[in-house]
């Protein structure tokens, strides 16, 4: 498949779905060798993969993202897939892996555009944890704070604020600016009666 085109038009749909019952196993060298094959017709712009249906696949996906030995390949495929997986069960393995790996970062912050998926983190870590840079703490807040339900469910706005205060002394234009806007969205948001 990776040498010959033509042989992979023909059988990549298959082999796809073979990845995909492979993946639901608990052969560790097995899922994770799906993973990456999955990844790689991922990368061709012919391959569809429908994984919405697929209850017991978004299960294991759940499952190896939990897992440092597979959450490095669950979460290649992950951010590969041209489609969101909306199941709120994968925030809380996502968000704390966050800490480590860029890719989960980014995944996380793709992922919180949706309200229920922001909310259910705030449930799962604290937002200010550290990310693996400081520009992907202030885009998770600014993807997070545009909702009234997470503004109002923060309980501790003078740490927050005091961490937008130290950005401030920082050397870095993108992130004073994203500290004043985030301020100035949360004392806006703030001050407005309750709907």
């Amino acid at each position: 498949i990776q040498l010959f085109e033509s042989y992979r038009k023909n059988r990549q749909n298959h082999i796809g779905r073979v990845c995909i019952k492979i993946a639901t196993t608990h052969n560790g060298e097995a899922v994770n060798i799906a993973y990456q094959f999955l990844c790689f017709l991922l990368s061709k712009k012919d391959f569809q993969l429908d994984v919405m249906k697929e209850s017991q696949f978004i299960d294991a996906l759940i499952r190896h993202i939990s897992r440092p030995e597979d959450a490095d390949y669950a979460l290649s495929f992950l951010i590969r897939l041209p489609y969101k997986l909306n199941y709120i069960g994968m925030i809380p393995p996502i968000s704390i892996f966050a800490s480590r790996s860029k890719v989960a970062t980014a995944i996380l912050i793709e992922y919180v555009e949706n309200e229920a998926m922001a909310l259910k983190l705030l449930d799962t870590i604290d937002i200010l944890q550290p990310l693996p840079t400081i520009e992907y703490s202030f885009r998770l807040m600014l993807t997070i704070l545009r909702f009234q339900s997470v503004i109002d469910k923060i309980s501790n706005f003078d740490y927050l604020t005091s961490f937008l205060v130290s950005a401030l002394t920082m050397n870095n234009v993108n992130i004073i600016n994203a500290s004043v806007t985030i301020e100035m969205c949360l004392l806006s948001r703030i001050s407005e009666p309750s709907r």
